[in-house]
């Protein structure tokens, strides 16, 4: 693995690569670590477990078609379970994971992304943040970094939406995240965000041992002797009677003798050398074996005992790395501790043989360490400017959203001013018509009343005129008699003859006003259109 080439420290640089190793080991959260969900110290989740039970049982061996008609069946059923919580995540990843199996890698990731903006529709924000973790994981697991980064750059927008405290698996988020910020050299940002796992649960322990070792990565880096205290964490884990993991325990403890080695505490550093030797060459973690035997005879060339370390050799000699040679590092430190060896022994002719070995495996391990600092430093640019166009298109749509917005706020607010206006012009003319209405309804209310007085005036002119008559005729009648007629009787018809005269001024100008009410104008016009009519005509 040459990832040893990616770092700098001196100490450590041909050993490194057993720490990241870690993370490649058991950071995935799947059916692998559901050994570590059972211990009492980290949550349980039965849900996932069942899952995990029955996809290893029943479902990971069907055929294709049959496996996926049988994963859709889950899926579907669990768009409508309310009551347990990311039901339907579970089994979309159990159906990547399916896809996987089966060599199709790509389908796996597009059916992932498509139940991300799917849950993402329906505001399933925890469930959506699993998928994405997922996706992240699988990116770190394949060397993918700009990817990984990119997912877990949303990745960690939505949880900070959500709230850390709200995402039980917030802490895998922090190993791969961390992880790939290390990767990248983003070293306190790492820090940053390794400093807050504390705060939540481990969902394992292959989860807590690796977030000790990215915190140890970025001790190392850093030249700062806490990196054995995380080491020491993550050994004491694996070490624990309920846990006693054999490969772990083995990685681990070649890690924290390296550290005692630079400190020249070589009875420390054997044994903690051998066990990594004998516990990862027992389990078949050859590379990690290999590297602890190369230390070991070292050591023991450093102590004088260059038969003991010539052994140690041997063994290497026989193990895959050595035999493939497909490690330049690790055949770089083979090569040296033989040449060593040699040159101790006084075999200086086999010793100088060695050289060219040395120096090819040399030149390799620079020119990789060159191409992978070349490559991380253009997929670091690549990343960053994708990143930015991500933000850019983030931020215009935005911006998209804030205009869509105005403009309909504006719609809004028009279309309500129309409507009140319209509402006040209607008003208006109801008003308006309403008084028109009462207008009407007072002059035709005025008209009869001045009909009716009219018409109460003519007839009492009428009766008048009726009396006059009688009276005339009486009077006539008085006239004709010869007999001598009482005189006050002819002066008491006269008296009221008198007082039923015709029409008195008052009477006339009392008639005008009230024929004027009836019909307006009516003099006007008659004495405009018949001049030489008299007043009494």
């Amino acid at each position: 693995m040459n990832v040893v080439t990616l770092i700098s420290t001196q100490k450590f640089q041909r050993y490194l690569f057993l720490i990241p190793l870690l993370f490649l080991m058991g950071s995935f959260f799947n059916c692998a670590n559901a050994k570590g969900n059972t211990l009492s110290k980290y949550p349980k989740n039965q849900v996932a477990d069942s899952i995990c039970f029955l996809y290893k049982n029943q479902i990971r061996d069907l055929p294709l078609k049959e496996g996926i008609d049988v994963l859709d069946q889950y899926i579907e059923k669990s768009r409508n379970e309310k009551d347990r919580d990311n039901l339907r995540s579970y089994w979309v990843e159990t159906k990547a994971n399916f896809f996987m199996d089966k060599g199709y890698e790509d389908t796996a990731k597009e059916f992932v992304q498509s139940q991300i903006e799917q849950l993402r529709l329906i505001d399933k924000t925890k469930q959506e943040c699993d998928l994405l973790l997922w996706l992240s994981i699988h990116y770190v697991h394949v060397s993918n970094y700009p990817k990984a980064f990119e997912k877990l750059v949303e990745l960690d927008k939505e949880l900070k939406k959500l709230g850390y405290e709200n995402f039980p698996r917030v802490n895998e988020f922090i190993e791969a995240y961390s992880n790939v910020l290390y990767y990248f050299g983003d070293y306190e940002k790492a820090k940053s965000y390794l400093d807050t796992a504390v705060y939540y649960p481990f969902n394992s322990y292959q989860n807590e041992i690796n977030i000790y070792n990215n915190a140890a990565l970025i001790c190392l880096h850093q030249d700062d002797d806490c990196s054995a205290n995380y080491i020491q964490k993550a050994l004491d884990i694996a070490s624990s009677p309920d846990i006693l993991d054999s490969t772990w325990i083995g990685i681990l403890s070649g890690n924290l003798g390296m550290y005692y080695y630079s400190k020249d505490d070589l009875d420390k550093a054997e044994e903690l050398f051998q066990k990594d030797f004998t516990y990862c060459k027992h389990k078949g973690e050859y590379t990690s074996s290999s590297f602890a035997g190369i230390q070991l005879a070292k050591l023991k060339f450093k102590q004088n005992k260059f038969d003991e370390g010539l052994i140690y050799l041997d063994q290497v000699k026989e193990m895959p790395p050595v035999t493939k040679g497909g490690n330049a590092d690790m055949m770089l430190n083979y090569y040296s501790a033989l040449k060593d060896y040699y040159r101790a022994d006084g075999q200086y002719e086999k010793a100088l043989e060695l050289d060219d070995s040395t120096d090819l495996y040399w030149k390799k391990v620079i020119e990789l360490k060159d191409n992978s600092i070349t490559k991380k430093l253009e997929e670091k640019i690549s990343t960053e400017r994708h990143l930015a166009q991500i933000k850019l298109l983030d931020q215009q749509y935005h911006q998209d959203v804030l205009i869509r917005n105005i403009l309909i706020a504006i719609a809004f607010v028009l279309i309500c001013l129309i409507a009140v206006i319209y509402w006040q012009n209607r008003m208006k003319r109801n008003r308006e018509k309403q008084v028109l209405i009462l207008k009407q309804e007072n002059t035709e209310e005025k008209l009869n009343n001045a009909q009716h007085q009219l018409l109460k005036y003519i007839n009492n002119i009428s009766e008048k005129n009726r009396l006059i008559e009688k009276f005339n005729e009486e009077l006539e009648s008085l006239r004709t008699i010869k007999s001598d007629v009482d005189e006050s009787k002819k002066a008491e018809i006269k008296n009221q003859l008198y007082e039923q005269s015709l029409l008195t001024d008052q009477d006339w100008f009392e008639f005008k006003r009230l024929f004027d009410n009836v019909h307006p104008g009516y003099y006007e016009r008659l004495e405009n259109k018949y001049p030489q009519l008299t007043f009494a005509e």
